[in-house]
């Protein structure tokens, strides 16, 4: 509305967030934009704590962790999650983003504290909860402890919480295929090829679309592609389904 596309200052509950024209792919950042925006002009926290959820993705790609954690704080001070089950899911998944973020910058001690305020969280809301179409719960916070991990550079740790994750309870094939992906790189930073091949192989079978768009599987499969044996003629295999057979 009269604004210049991906320069201008967007309003977040709180304070304001500038983002440089430069990044990369537009529109995923119209996308972003355009969902706070919808969310801010309803004056919806419930909507506002979703979109925050997607925009600290695109501002964690973009390595924007700080602004990805103004995001998220921001939207969680309007929610109370002792407030129901939809303003407890949303607030749960916002501090799930934040144990992202931290993670990301190497800062254990608060990516744990936030996923610990995650994990209570889904507990309160029952062992088979799942939100509709957040996915959260505790399933998926599980499976985000593993993420923590590998952004932590702590692969040991990983790998114990994969083994620990029943992965089919995750109500969502996408979901399913997207945590069984970072499974695979525990294992991968790890040396363990075999392990992380079959794993690339079940994420395949649950969401083809998901391995072949995550750039994290499509780097997995590149590089175990290019090994010698059962491994490396599995891998092509999977490059082939993927699209990357030149």
């Amino acid at each position: 509305m009269g604004r210049e596309p991906y320069a201008y200052k967007l309003y977040t509950p709180g304070r304001a967030v500038y983002r440089p024209k430069w990044r990369p792919r537009p529109e995923v950042w119209l996308s972003a934009d355009r969902a706070m925006i919808a969310a801010q002009d309803a004056d919806d926290p419930g909507a506002i704590a979703v979109a925050a959820w997607y925009y600290a993705h695109v501002y964690r790609a973009s390595n924007q962790v700080d602004a990805a954690e103004q995001v998220l704080t921001d939207a969680a001070s309007m929610l109370d999650p002792t407030g129901g089950p939809e303003q407890a899911a949303r607030w749960g998944q916002l501090h799930l983003g934040l144990a992202l973020g931290h993670a990301k910058a190497g800062r254990a001690g608060q990516a744990w504290r936030a996923w610990d305020a995650a994990e209570a969280t889904a507990a309160r809301l029952g062992d088979r909860y799942a939100h509709p179409w957040l996915m959260f719960g505790p399933a998926a916070v599980a499976a985000y402890g593993v993420t923590v991990e590998i952004d932590l550079v702590r692969p040991g740790e990983a790998i114990r919480r994969a083994t620990a994750t029943d992965y089919s309870s995750l109500p969502s094939h996408t979901r399913r295929a997207t945590h069984l992906i970072d499974a695979a790189r525990a294992y991968l930073m790890r040396g363990e090829d075999v392990a992380a091949v079959h794993l690339l192989g079940r994420a395949l079978r649950e969401s083809v679309d998901t391995v072949r768009h995550r750039p994290h599987a499509r780097m997995a499969v590149l590089e175990l592609a290019g090994r010698r044996g059962t491994v490396g003629e599995d891998a092509r295999e999977l490059a082939l389904a993927i699209g990357l057979d030149g």
